[in-house]
């Protein structure tokens, strides 16, 4: 091999090194393990896949906010994940059952901007046998006191192609 060839194989190489350094990923699967949601955070934007049996349902579906104090969902970065198993029974007081059981896996990541405001959103979201669920909480933040949310910007690109034109 000649030493353009060799260099050109370590340039490529050291991209695609720093291209997936520099997303982060992480996901939380069902307890049956069928349902598997999948979270990408990376410079550019934050966004999920759903795979139920290993095959794609939701495919890059972004997540954001438009605020009064400007776009969230950019230049993000992922903070340490907690996780929890939930087993809980519950009673109904209206329903065909009277008792309930609520199985599922959840994951909470902190979503930080890695600019002068720092804000800081937590996404949460619980992975059960029969769905995905999630919701954001947004923490007591000195910087970040008050705020008017314009949007909440989420894509499904895949979801009506999917099941619209089958």
């Amino acid at each position: 091999m000649t030493e353009k060839k060799k260099l050109l194989v370590l340039c490529v190489a050291l991209f695609c090194f720093i291209a997936v350094s520099a997303q982060q990923r992480m996901s939380v699967s069902s307890p049956d393990g069928k349902l598997r949601f999948s979270l990408k955070v990376t410079p550019e934007s934050v966004s999920y896949d759903i795979d139920y049996r290993k095959q794609s349902l939701i495919a890059n579906s972004l997540l954001g906010f438009s605020f009064d104090s400007g776009e969230f969902g950019r230049n993000l970065k992922a903070g340490k994940v907690q996780r929890k198993k939930i087993d809980e029974t519950y009673k109904l007081i209206v329903g065909k059952t009277s008792s309930v059981r609520s199985r599922c896996n959840e994951m909470t990541v902190p979503m930080q901007e890695r600019s002068d405001s720092g804000r800081l959103i937590n996404l949460v979201v619980r992975a059960f046998d029969d769905g995905i669920a999630f919701r954001y909480e947004f923490p007591e933040q000195k910087a970040w006191d008050s705020y008017v949310m314009y949007d909440e910007r989420m894509s499904f690109p895949d979801l009506a192609r999917r099941f619209f034109f089958l």
